[in-house]
């Protein structure tokens, strides 16, 4: 199913977390995409345009995620129905009825959210080692083949995200101690540790490749639903990537840290001075463009080819920014030193 230049199609543009159901465990998921696609195709509309979907921090935007190959947990439907290794035993255990009630009211509560749905997760993955993976099942050699087809990027992401863990689920990999501010030290890090920690953190990794594992194979169930309903489903990808990310923590060649990329400033913002009188710095580093050409853009061959696993068509927001971005000497937490300079100074 491919869209044609020739034909124009009407769509609906909705992010994953504002497509809330009933079941839903206080933000929008996989579920709510699948019946968001049931309803464009009982209304005649072929596109489910989406807000980026890869994993973010502390801020919970989109457009600063901790990884651009990694799949937010919280778009994955977390229910005996949607994961087999979760019983339904243990789901009531975990999601009790009031704490359910009350996430299911209002805005999403991203941290409360998040920390139901790893606890779920991880439910589900001791469950997967003690039945699947102990046993060598063909979930279990499905799973192996996910690891090893994903490696260019899972790998690293994986360690990051213990990492974070040992920070208080901080991805500011400057502020970690050095040991921790590289993969190559990092991986020493773990191997000097003590049998039972090491053999403690080597789970967790295990446990964000399952996350992932899990994630994907749920979202390209939806581009094959999509298909059978003739919806497009349609992602958005940032063009940028966020300093504090697995991304640039695993491969700084291909980063310039020394420029955050932004915006020119905008005079009609008179409630923040500085993005009025100097734009909006986003913090985000530039590229290497010279060093990405070098290695035939392999960064980005892996994240369209990621992109293109779980959408049929997508947008690059920013793409401007290939060829012409504007960018400060500095990066965001020192905008109030420059705020009120002139431009001589």
């Amino acid at each position: 199913m491919k869209p044609s230049p020739d034909k124009k199609l009407a769509g609906v543009l909705c992010p994953v977390f504002a497509i809330r159901t009933e079941s839903d465990l206080g933000v929008g998921d996989t579920e709510g995409v699948r019946q968001m696609i049931d309803w464009c195709s009982a209304h005649g509309l072929s596109v489910l345009q989406i807000l980026p979907i890869n994993e973010t921090g502390g801020d919970n935007s989109p457009y600063n995620a901790i990884s651009s190959q990694a799949l937010d947990p919280t778009t994955i439907a977390v229910s005996p129905r949607h994961i087999s290794d979760l019983s339904a035993a243990k789901f009531d255990a975990i999601g009790r009825p009031d704490l359910l009630a009350e996430l299911r009211k209002g805005s999403v509560s991203y941290q409360r959210v998040k920390a139901l749905k790893r606890d779920l997760l991880w439910a589900a993955f001791e469950s997967f080692l003690a039945k699947e993976l102990g046993k060598k099942t063909s979930r279990a050699k499905r799973f192996q083949l996910f690891v090893e087809q994903n490696a260019g990027w899972l790998r690293d992401y994986a360690l990051f995200r213990v990492l974070m863990e040992e920070h208080e689920n901080s991805p500011a990999w400057e502020h970690w101690p050095k040991e921790h501010c590289n993969p190559q030290s990092a991986r020493q890090w773990l191997e000097s540790l003590p049998a039972e920690s090491r053999e403690k953190r080597n789970k967790q990794l295990l446990f964000f490749s399952y996350v992932q594992w899990i994630a994907f194979a749920q979202w390209v169930g939806l581009k094959e639903y999509g298909t059978r309903k003739h919806v497009y489903l349609m992602g958005d990808i940032p063009f940028g990537v966020g300093r504090a990310s697995a991304d640039v923590w695993a491969d700084r060649a291909v980063f310039d840290l020394d420029w955050s990329g932004g915006a020119p400033p905008e005079p009609s913002f008179g409630a923040d001075e500085f993005t009025r009188r100097w734009g909006q710095n986003w913090g985000i580093p530039l590229y290497r463009w010279r060093a990405m050409r070098e290695r035939n853009f392999d960064w980005w061959r892996m994240r369209l080819g990621n992109v293109h696993k779980v959408f049929h068509i997508f947008r690059i927001d920013h793409a401007l920014g290939f060829y012409r971005i504007y960018a400060f000497p500095w990066p965001p937490e020192r905008d109030r030193e420059f705020a009120n300079l002139t431009e001589e100074q």
